[in-house]
Order: structure tokens, then C-alpha cells, then sequence
């Protein structure tokens, strides 16, 4: 999972060094990062591809829908009961676990997203926490990426990533 996330995270970074002096909607941003980190700890694909295949498949499911309509044969009618109720069953089971994956996904997504725009509004706020806390992180992973270990030692991140915490930051 973590190289997934190190990925997403330095693609966003280029994109950021690409537009220095510019203005960023880093709420946006935040919700394309969550959105590819999920996508690919999750399903195992970028979410930009997955973009372009729920796309390909939605075209796909109209024309066939289309065609079906125009040919006149009435496909229902000739199928036994036990084959409709099969695909009916085969279809709520699959609608089913696409809602899952859809409140997994959008779950995730906006918790992350909103926590990550609230720490860097806090840390913009205040910088003699955002100090600290770029002291903290170059004392224990110097130019390393991130790692378990490291992250469990990140005692004034780990502050600031507590939303209970993040809201009492000013009187800290």
C-alpha cells in the first residue's frame, strides 16, 4: 500500500512544482489524491484508468441497450422463470457490491480529503506548528520516504492529524 501512496503523492508534487506561482485548489487536489490513492490500494488500478473504463463501460451499456431495443425480439418472454430470477438475483447481488465499493470509496475519499484540506489550513494558520512539525519530519525521515516505524514516532503530526486536536490547536 505504501509505494501506492508514495506514487500518487510524488505525481501530485510534480504537478504542483509545474505550477509554482499559480494558485491551487488544494481541496481539489486533495480529492483527486485521495481518489487515486483509493483506487489503487483498493481495486489495484489508477483512478484516472478507472475513469476511462466506467466511461468506456457506461457508452458500451447504452448502444447495447439501444440495439437490444431495435431488433423486436422480445428476449424476456423466451427465457424460462428460473433464468430470469437468476439474473435478477445475479444483478442485485452485483448492484449490491457496486454500492459497497461506492460507500467505501466515497467514504474514504471525503474523511481523508477533508482531513488533509483542515491540517493544511491549520498549518497555514500557524506557522510555528507547521515549523515544528517539518522539524519532526526531517529529524526522522530525513530524505527517506515514509515508513510504519517512522510514522509512529510523528508525535506533533499525529497531533495534528487527531481532529479533536486539530481543533484546539490555537489553544495548544
Amino acid at each position: 500500500m505504501r509505494p501506492a501512496i508514495i506514487a500518487s503523492v510524488e505525481t501530485m508534487l510534480k504537478k504542483w512544482k509545474g505550477q509554482v506561482g499559480k494558485e491551487i485548489e488544494v481541496f481539489h487536489e486533495f480529492k483527486l489524491l485521495t481518489s487515486e490513492v483509493i483506487s489503487r490500494t483498493a481495486f489495484g488500478s489508477s483512478y484516472l484508468e478507472g475513469e476511462k473504463i466506467f466511461e468506456m463501460l457506461n457508452k458500451l451499456s447504452i448502444v447495447l441497450s439501444r440495439n437490444l431495443s431495435n431488433t423486436g425480439i422480445p428476449f424476456k418472454l423466451q427465457k424460462p422463470a428460473d433464468m430470469l430470477e437468476a439474473e435478477e438475483l445475479a444483478k442485485g447481488i452485483q448492484d449490491y457490491l457496486v454500492d459497497e465499493c461506492k460507500t467505501f470509496y466515497f467514504a474514504g475519499q471525503d474523511t481523508v480529503n477533508s482531513l488533509l484540506a483542515w491540517m493544511v489550513l491549520l498549518l497555514a494558520s500557524h506557522g510555528d506548528w507547521q515549523e515544528k512539525a517539518r522539524r519532526e519530519v526531517i529529524e526522522i525521515f530525513g530524505n527517506q520516504y515514509p515508513n510504519s516505524e517512522g510514522l509512529s514516532k510523528l508525535k506533533i503530526v499525529s497531533k495534528l492529524s487527531n481532529p479533536f486536536n486539530t481543533l484546539c490547536i490555537p489553544c495548544i
